[in-house]
């Protein structure tokens, strides 16, 4: 236990896991809690707050911090807040531009950073935008790697001549990954901060001079990465301000309508759609996220009748969804009554709405 001096109050902290973080609250409420406070709900923070001291004045200067970060933009991310159509219009901008510029000038372009929590479609969004425009999508997932040789390539010795001596050189063979034909194309590096310091650092050099020492990448190619944001509940190695400035960043928000608009050229279940547009309150859990309703809700789409079927429903939604959605569907009656049409029925709803 901890304590430190607020006026004439003293307010004695606890450390504690939260968010599956320890972090000593009040004392580094600017920095720590700050970043996590936002993983769990406000009757959880109140709970918080009241342990926080026993002194009623010290409690409400708390309440005020700790209600104050609730409400606080996402941290650990970078770079303006956009919604998936926003972030597109933008890709289309920037990659127009590069391309333009390198022509003209032979310069590599600015490689992207798109930050997020898990499941919103960071990296869906990337490869959509490549297959819409029919573009080359180079996929490669640098926490995967263990060492340098695995971005690098594996070396092979080269003996131009084999009758002399002191020809021989090393080279590399270039992973499978690499791109080898001309763009237009994206090399996306997919979580690139859950990769390690080690393999973050190797990978200033691609950011900065779209090459390695063993290979580059070549013409007409842009490089995009996705992020979890720093300082979360997520396993990511912090990159420093020298990796950062070699990126333009930008951070992906749900947008419940954007998503029913997704959702709706992508076939999914229109009475899931119709929920989540009803309850857009829902898609802000651990485990309720846009890409775990679309896996539930693509269980649930053989199903006719969800209400007859009440027990498998139930089944498919505890096992990837978070409590508080489980209990939406299960305790509401709207989303009851929702839950006994069939798919067809929903044609004329929010679904078939959202698509005019």
């Amino acid at each position: 236990m901890i304590a430190r001096k607020f006026g004439e109050n003293k307010i004695s902290c606890w450390r504690s896991r939260f968010g599956g973080c320890p972090y000593r609250f009040v004392v580094y409420a600017k920095e720590s809690f700050l970043t996590c406070v936002h993983s769990t709900d406000i009757l959880s923070v109140a709970k918080i707050a009241k342990r926080l001291t026993s002194s009623s004045a010290a409690r409400i200067r708390g309440l005020i911090i700790i209600f104050f970060l609730v409400w606080s933009p996402s941290m650990g991310t970078y770079g303006e807040t956009l919604d998936t159509a926003q972030i597109e219009a933008l890709l289309e901008y920037c990659f127009e531009a590069n391309l333009r510029n390198e022509s003209a000038t032979g310069e590599r372009p600015t490689p992207l950073c798109i930050w997020g929590t898990h499941g919103l479609g960071k990296t869906a969004s990337v490869v959509s935008f490549a297959r819409a425009r029919n573009w080359k999508l180079a996929y490669c997932a640098p926490a995967q790697f263990e060492e340098m040789g695995d971005l690098h390539g594996l070396p092979m010795k080269i003996d131009p001549d084999p009758t002399k001596v002191g020809d021989a050189y090393t080279a590399y063979l270039p992973p499978k990954w690499v791109p080898r034909d001309e763009g237009p194309g994206i090399l996306l590096l997919d979580d690139i901060n859950r990769a390690d310091d080690r393999i973050l650092r190797g990978l200033m050099q691609l950011l900065q001079n779209f090459e390695m020492f063993s290979w580059s990448l070549p013409q007409k190619w842009q490089i995009v990465c996705t992020a979890n944001p720093e300082g979360e509940d997520y396993s990511v190695t912090p990159m420093d301000d020298a990796m950062l400035t070699r990126m333009l960043h930008l951070t992906l928000r749900f947008d419940v309508k954007a998503w029913a608009s997704w959702a709706t050229s992508a076939g999914v279940d229109p009475r899931g759609i119709d929920f989540v547009l009803t309850y857009p309150e829902v898609v802000t859990g651990k485990r309720t996220t846009p890409r775990s309703l679309v896996q539930v809700f693509a269980q649930l789409q053989g199903i006719a009748d969800w209400k007859a079927n009440i027990g498998r429903v139930s089944i498919l939604a505890n096992g990837g969804l978070d409590v508080s959605t489980r209990r939406r569907v299960h305790h509401d009656e709207k989303s009851t009554a929702k839950m006994a049409s069939s798919p067809a029925a929903y044609e004329s709803g929010g679904a078939a709405a959202c698509r005019r």
